[in-house]
């Protein structure tokens, strides 16, 4: 992959890139298809601050762990040749192959977990931490989905889920569909860095059982009441319909990359439940290094190891030439895991005593994303190592 470099982006010292996003840039490059993604130092927090903000000068050194960490998921993923847009890593830049970006994201679930959207949606799955005993409360949860010690158990069947990227957001004169940075210049949607009452992030898309034709959709942080959603997409006309109020009303026409079929929604959720489980499969059989702090604030490993295991990720694709193609980032703020079993949403909960890391992706400080970074970082060196075991599990796949 090194015939990749820094001058291959074109004019990246004065012009300005194709794409301009939350989490990165997308530049133009000499080679004819070729995109290069850059990782942008200022990412948001957890806790609403930016890394930037918070340590500018440490924000490159988390930048690299998450360009490390692409680089290594998505070679191993072309190597189970799985279709992606990955081309390669250099200079701080991840190229890929051109595409049209799905505005629709696809999330695989394999075990219960501390989730604010899920938490509101179906309580009864997730146990709740008591801070009061620093430990899980399991009585809060339908027992089935966690051990007593308050450890995970994977669904029977993993929960298959997807999401429109376009807010939902509502207008003075109904509901429509756009993009979050053009909603987030609105002050009717977002004011003082919050969204406010009139803005969906990421709103679930539900098929209802007897129509495979629609896709309703829901607020993803309210129980979702089958038969009343906010919004239908009509997937042949490929038609946004206002339903806030029961009277159904047109909105716009969608694109491609807005509305998808029915099958072609299927076929990208087995996708993704396949990649998710290459990745689970990679997690549980390489070991990853705990992190900490030394007294001079630089991050060490500890030497203690342990696998992980996916309690859920997000995946998004692009269209291409070929079809469609797993593209953007898999880093760890795009998943939550869990070590030696335990989920958790921060460092500073202990279990019975024992120090536990964070999921990835509640990371609340730069401190915990650069320790996050790291270990995840460490272990996904060893992607590769699981390659043939995995080969081996699924001939014929």
């Amino acid at each position: 992959m090194s015939k990749f470099t820094k001058a291959d982006v074109n004019n990246f010292d004065f012009d300005t890139p194709i794409a301009d996003g939350k989490t990165k840039k997308i530049w133009q490059t000499v080679h004819p298809g070729i995109v290069a993604f850059e990782q942008k130092p200022d990412l948001v927090m957890a806790n609403g601050t930016s890394v930037m903000t918070a340590e500018p000068e440490k924000a490159a050194i988390l930048v690299n762990y998450l360009n490390i960490q692409n680089n290594n998921i998505f070679n191993y993923l072309n190597s189970l040749g799985f279709a992606t847009t990955y081309q390669g890593f250099k200079d701080g830049f991840l190229f890929h192959k051109e595409c049209a970006p799905l505005k629709i994201e696809f999330v695989v679930r394999f075990a219960a977990c501390d989730n604010a959207s899920l938490l509101k949606r179906e309580p009864e799955k997730y146990a709740l931490w008591d801070e009061s005993s620093n430990s899980y409360n399991t009585d809060k949860a339908n027992r089935k989905y966690f051990n007593e010690d308050g450890t995970i158990i994977t669904f029977a069947s993993p929960i298959l889920e997807s999401f429109h990227k376009y807010p939902l957001v509502i207008t003075e004169n109904g509901i429509d569909m756009i993009p979050e940075s053009k909603a987030k210049e609105h002050p009717r949607y977002f004011r003082n860095g919050k969204m406010t009452e009139f803005m969906n992030e990421d709103p679930i898309l539900i098929t209802p059982p007897d129509n495979k034709v629609v896709w309703h959709v829901h607020n993803q942080k309210k129980p979702v009441v089958p038969g009343k959603p906010l919004a239908i997409i009509d997937r042949r006309a490929k038609e946004l319909y206002d339903a806030g109020n029961g009277n159904i009303k047109f909105v716009r026409r969608l694109d491609q990359t807005e509305c998808i079929s029915y099958s072609d929604e299927l076929g990208l959720q087995r996708q993704t439940l396949e990649i998710a489980q290459a990745i689970d499969y990679a997690c549980r059989n390489t070991m990853f290094k705990k992190t900490e702090f030394d007294g001079n604030g630089n991050i060490v490993f500890l030497g203690e190891e342990k696998p992980f295991n996916v309690i859920d990720i997000k995946l998004e694709y692009g269209i291409t030439a070929d079809g469609y193609a797993l593209t953007d980032d898999i880093v760890t703020s795009n998943a939550r895991f869990a070590w030696g079993g335990l989920p958790t949403m921060s460092f500073k909960k202990m279990f019975k005593g024992a120090y536990v890391p964070p999921v990835f992706q509640n990371a609340n400080d730069l401190p915990e994303h650069l320790l996050t970074a790291a270990m995840f970082t460490a272990g996904t060196e060893h992607f590769s190592k699981a390659r043939q075991g995995y080969l081996s599990k699924n001939i014929g796949r």
